[in-house]
């Protein structure tokens, strides 16, 4: 289970969280909704590790992982997807998806539902916002995460 424990997280003064609890079982399909700056993205960003609260605290399994990094969540398989697409535009989307060939290869069924086959070999350049999108859940997917939060997996798209 990911815990979210009284998290308050404050912007140049002002409280965006304030004793935030929610609680994730593995497999659970949750979805927040609210308007711009109610602080969405900002609990995502302290569930996964790209921010750290003010007070509170964050639990996996029993553990306090509160100020793990995000590389380290990662590993642990706590994953994300952002609002915004990131890729490194000098290399093809396949070497974008941070894993092994062989892990690509097992998953393989996944990809082609996707409809993502074609595009592996081009550069993020070459292809439409949507086939990104899909991209960056796809890496996120490939992995087996335990939890994964995405974060307006469809922004900007029509």
């Amino acid at each position: 289970m990911l815990e979210l424990r009284g998290l308050k997280k404050l912007f140049d003064g002002i409280s965006v969280l304030n004793g935030v609890n929610i609680s994730f079982q593995q497999g659970t399909k949750i979805g927040l909704s609210g308007g711009n700056g109610t602080g969405k993205s900002t609990l995502l960003n302290i569930a996964t590790g790209f921010l750290t609260a003010e007070e509170g605290a964050v639990i996996l399994n029993g553990d306090n992982i509160t100020h793990f990094e995000a590389w380290k969540l990662s590993r642990l398989g706590v994953k994300r997807t952002f609002q915004k697409v990131r890729f490194n535009e000098a290399l093809i989307l396949k070497d974008q998806l941070y894993t092994s060939d062989e892990i690509i290869k097992r998953n393989l069924h996944m990809v082609e539902g996707a409809g993502l086959i074609d595009y592996l070999y081009s550069f993020p350049n070459e292809v439409p916002l949507p086939i990104l999108r899909k991209i960056e859940v796809m890496r996120a997917l490939l992995n087996s995460p335990k939890y994964l939060f995405l974060d307006e997996p469809s922004a900007g798209m029509a």
